[in-house]
C-alpha cells in the first residue's frame, strides 16, 4: 500500500524577526477529514438540536460579543468566548485518523520539514 501523496507540511514563523513561535502546518486528506467530520457532526447536531448545537450556538453568540465589545467590556467578553469555546471543545473530536501508511510517510514528512525548519532558522539567526 502506498501512502497518499497529497500530505505536505510548512514551516510557519521560522523566519528571523518573526512574532509567530515556530511550527510546522500539515495538510492533507486527514485534516481535510476531520474538518468534514467536525462541519458534518455540527450540521447534524443543529438538525437534531443536541447539546453539541447548544454549545455551537453558545460559541458563535460569544464570539460575536467579542467582535463587537468596547474597551471596557472585552475582558469579558474574552473570558465568556473562551468559556463557550471550552464547552465546544469537549464536544468536537480532536484526531487525525490515518491510515498505518500514511502515519508513516507523515511522520518522515513531518521529520524532514522541521529539521530543515529548525537549519533554516539557525542559519537566519547567524546571518
Amino acid at each position: 500500500m502506498k501512502p497518499d501523496e497529497t500530505w505536505a507540511a510548512h514551516p510557519v514563523g521560522i523566519a528571523p524577526g518573526s512574532y509567530a513561535r515556530p511550527s510546522i502546518e500539515l495538510t492533507g486528506p486527514g485534516v481535510n477529514d476531520l474538518v468534514r467530520w467536525v462541519a458534518e457532526m455540527l450540521a447534524d447536531s443543529i438538525h437534531d438540536g443536541d447539546t453539541r448545537a447548544d454549545a455551537w450556538s453558545d460559541y458563535v453568540i460569544a464570539v460575536g460579543n467579542l467582535n463587537a465589545a468596547d474597551d471596557d467590556t472585552r475582558p469579558d467578553r474574552e473570558a465568556d468566548a473562551a468559556d463557550a469555546w471550552w464547552a465546544l471543545e469537549a464536544e468536537l473530536p480532536n484526531a487525525l485518523r490515518m491510515s498505518l501508511v500514511d502515519a508513516c510517510a507523515v511522520g518522515q514528512l513531518l521529520d524532514r520539514t522541521a529539521r530543515n525548519a529548525v537549519r533554516q532558522g539557525v542559519r537566519g539567526r547567524a546571518a
